[in-house]
């Protein structure tokens, strides 16, 4: 495997956009969140997750494009994943707060119905919804006033959920019909949402407008 590809098989770019997404989530709705401890928290689990479920396919099924990677330094992957966990389980408890674990449950709920109606355009719903729900929390728990069942009513979530069901589904149809009106769908709904980060956040447009940007690089 080349050295530059090692960095994603490592799941960094994963815990890199989920602290960015957390950042520019919480500029969406104006919330001066406290300290980057939440976000630390949001990207370690995210990390977590996808290396739990990139080993757990590379054991079961091994057809994975980095099944052989996987496979030879599970010795080191999996103490190193338990570590993280237990990392992010001293963040939620001793440096962030545990309210931030009643938005776990919701995470969880649409990350299993993503499992469990994997390859439909239900299954794809929830898991772009369980991201955008994730990266929003920090933002949701730093506001005080808010619950976690208002997340599902915020314009802001669902724009940015439908922007991932966008990237996911132009990954997923690359080599279809469809493919270029998905891109193009996909791009239209990206500079709605900068345009919409703009407005919200304009003393620091340029900066979260061009954090956007990598990160549509990133999920592309």
């Amino acid at each position: 495997m080349p050295k530059w590809l090692l960095p994603h098989a490592l799941g960094l770019d994963v815990a890199f956009a989920a602290f960015v997404w957390g950042c520019v989530c919480a500029a969406f709705r104006y919330t001066n969140v406290l300290g980057s401890g939440a976000m630390l928290l949001l990207a370690v689990a995210a990390w977590v997750c996808v290396m739990v479920s990139r080993i757990v396919h590379t054991v079961r099924a091994g057809d994975s494009p980095y099944a052989a990677f996987y496979r030879s330094h599970l010795s080191w992957l999996i103490p190193l994943v338990l570590c993280a966990t237990l990392a992010a389980l001293w963040m939620l408890f001793f440096y962030v707060g545990r309210g931030l674990l009643s938005y776990a449950p919701y995470v969880l709920l649409l990350l299993f119905w993503g499992i469990v109606f994997r390859g439909g355009l239900l299954g794809s719903v929830c898991r772009s919804l369980a991201f955008a729900v994730a990266c929003y929390a920090p933002a949701f728990y730093y506001e005080f006033t808010t619950g976690p069942m208002l997340l599902f009513f915020s314009p802001q979530v669902w724009n940015v959920a439908g922007l991932f069901l966008l990237f996911n589904a132009h990954r997923t149809s690359a080599h279809t019909e469809h493919a270029k009106l998905i891109s193009l769908a996909s791009l239209v709904w990206l500079m709605w949402l900068i345009v919409s980060i703009y407005n919200a956040q304009p003393g620091a447009s340029g900066f979260y407008c061009f954090m956007v940007l990598i990160l549509a690089c990133i999920h592309f």
